[in-house]
C-alpha cells in the first residue's frame, strides 16, 4: 500500500514500455477489432466465405480483443484513479468494456433487419457507426477525465 492508502501497482506495470503495450497499443488494437468485429456482425456471410472453418473462432477473436482494449483503456484513464482499491478499478473497467461492446452488437444485430441486402451498405453502415460509437466513447471519456482534474484543482 501507498502513503495514500492505494494499492500501489505492480512493478511490471511501472515500466514506460509496459505502459504504452497496455493502455495504448492494446486499445487500439481493440479499436480495429471493434470495426472489423462490426462487419462481420452485419454480413456474417463475410467471414463464413474468407475463413469458412474459423469464421465462428475469429469472430470470438475480435470480439476478446475489443473488449480488452476498451477495458485497458478505461482502467488508464485518470477518472478511474480515483478508485480506492485495484479491485473496483478492474471491476469498472470491465463493466464498461462489456456494456460497450455488447452494446454495440445490440445495435448492430437490430439495424440488420432494416438495411438493404447489399453487403457493401451493411459494411459502411458497420464502419461507419462503429467510428462514431468509438469517437463518441472518446469524447465521453475525455470529458469524465477532465471533470476528474477540474475536481484537483
Amino acid at each position: 500500500m501507498s502513503a495514500h492508502g492505494k494499492e500501489s501497482p505492480s512493478p511490471l506495470l511501472q515500466t514506460r514500455w509496459t505502459k504504452k503495450i497496455l493502455f495504448t497499443y492494446i486499445p487500439l488494437a481493440g479499436a480495429v477489432s471493434y470495426e472489423v468485429f462490426s462487419v462481420n456482425v452485419l454480413n456474417p456471410a463475410c467471414f463464413k466465405s474468407m475463413f469458412p472453418d474459423w469464421h465462428l473462432g475469429i469472430a470470438n477473436a475480435l470480439l476478446l480483443n475489443a473488449n480488452l482494449g476498451a477495458g485497458l483503456y478505461l482502467y488508464s484513464r485518470p477518472h478511474m484513479a480515483c478508485t480506492s482499491h485495484i479491485c473496483p478499478r478492474i471491476v469498472y473497467s470491465v463493466f464498461g468494456a462489456v456494456m460497450f461492446n455488447f452494446g454495440s452488437i445490440l445495435l448492430w444485430a437490430t439495424t440488420k433487419m432494416v438495411l438493404p441486402q447489399c453487403k457493401a451498405v451493411k459494411a459502411l453502415f458497420g464502419l461507419s457507426s462503429g467510428a462514431g460509437l468509438l469517437f463518441i466513447a472518446y469524447q465521453y471519456v475525455g470529458m469524465l477525465d477532465k471533470s476528474i482534474k477540474q475536481e484537483d484543482t
